[in-house]
């Protein structure tokens, strides 16, 4: 007598797939890298808006083409050269909440002298609203009771660019 033998395959609802903790460590290790590598080689000194696009846009690739707004700060040194960044926070298609508090904290603990602000407008249209003025003003005087320079807000709509600074937002 020759039995069948039987095997059966789980289904794949029945399986429940856990990530080793290592491994988990090691992806979080390997993202961290990344945005190392990537501020390093940001390190150049941010003298115009354009190099101050260019610097966010190396951090954060998809800044340009994300569809909710981003907001990312740029942490500069005294010779005004790139010593780290932070993404501040990200919200819907058409604003996102920003305190200066979350602004701020990593730029004191990086020893920060000024930052840059950039968000996007996934709209594609680089004009500043009312609200990125008034944010803009409220950071600068946040800034200046804790001796960093907002330098400039950069909006980034796909390949376009605006200042704040240029167009005299910031005074």
């Amino acid at each position: 007598m020759n039995p069948e033998v039987r095997t059966r395959k789980p289904r794949a609802s029945r399986v429940k797939v856990t990530r080793n903790p290592v491994d988990l460590r090691l992806e979080e290790l390997r993202v961290e890298y990344e945005q190392l590598v990537r501020e390093r080689e940001a390190t150049a000194t941010v003298s115009s808006p354009d190099a101050a696009a260019a610097a966010f846009l190396q951090l954060w690739p998809n800044l340009a083409t994300s569809r909710r707004e981003r907001v990312c700060v740029l942490f500069l040194d005294g010779r005004r050269q790139v010593i780290g960044g932070s993404l501040v926070s990200i919200g819907t298609q058409t604003a996102t909440l920003v305190h200066p508090r979350e602004v701020f904290r990593p730029a004191i603990q990086a020893g920060a002298v000024s930052i840059l602000i950039a968000h996007n407008h996934p709209s594609g249209i680089a004009t500043p609203s009312r609200e990125d003025t008034l944010l803009t003003t409220r950071l600068r005087e946040a800034g200046r009771l804790l001796g960093i320079e907002v330098e400039d807000h950069i909006i980034i709509a796909g390949a376009t660019h605006c200042s704040l600074r240029q167009l005299g937002a910031l005074g």
